[in-house]
């Protein structure tokens, strides 16, 4: 191998490695926006959860007081 084909080589090696690099940064970038969707879906479904959870807390003593109403 001469010095021209040496260069050659090693100039494409770091353009394949710099096109892997990049689609590292775009598949990582990919998936911190997968990460942050399913952060705030968490967060809603435990905001829905809690609401739910306080109806049916309301909705139990009121059933329980219904209840006692009504055997006495």
């Amino acid at each position: 191998m001469n010095e021209k084909e040496i260069i050659k080589q090693l100039t494409d090696e770091i353009g394949n490695l710099k096109m892997v690099r990049d689609n590292e940064v775009n598949v990582n970038a990919a998936y911190k926006q997968v990460i942050k969707k399913l952060e705030e879906q968490i967060i809603s479904l435990g905001k829905i959860n809690d609401e739910y959870a306080t109806k049916i807390a309301k909705l139990k003593i009121q059933l329980e007081k219904n209840a006692t109403s009504f055997l006495d």
